[in-house]
């Protein structure tokens, strides 16, 4: 089985915590888009996070969503030694992410300059891979937040 994502198809460079590839939103195969997202959804083999947004309707959500469903987070301790508070941020918005360079050149071109009601591009299309927070592209596998970590966005 599959789910859809939505994936961003530009960079913010070096610094930036958003790259280009990066999976923003998980739904089930099917599940409605906005006319503006439609273009750049791929078709993507993720059978644990199906089975999650599978959970969510029987639970009574219409159309669910996962949001980052790939991010990693880490703790930090911040402010003066008499005030020490932690906060959790994101330092990996997608560990797992989409190739872009990899596809085709006309796919490549859709999802850089997404159409109003553009089809989903299909999982066979589609090469995934994974990056590290350190390189940014090195080569790791992909862990997901636990369920009750991750945001989620309401159809």
């Amino acid at each position: 089985m599959a789910i859809e994502v939505l994936v961003s198809a530009r960079d913010q460079g070096e610094v930036g915590l958003k790259k280009s590839g990066d999976m923003l939103v998980a739904k089930l195969v099917g599940a409605p888009w906005g006319a503006a997202e439609q273009g750049a959804v791929v078709v993507i083999e993720d059978t644990e996070l199906e089975a999650e947004l599978q959970q969510l309707q029987a639970a009574g959500e219409a159309n669910p969503i996962i949001v980052h469903p790939y991010a990693e987070y880490e703790e930090i301790t911040e402010g003066p030694p008499e005030d020490r508070q932690k906060r959790v941020v994101m330092v990996n918005r997608s560990q797992a992410y989409v190739d872009i360079d990899a596809m085709h050149p006309s796919r490549r071109d859709r999802l850089r300059h997404p159409r109003r009601g553009g089809r989903p591009i299909p999982a066979d299309a589609v090469s995934i891979k994974t990056r590290d927070k350190e390189t940014q592209g090195g080569v790791a596998q992909p862990k997901r937040r636990k369920p009750a970590n991750r945001g989620r966005g309401r159809n």
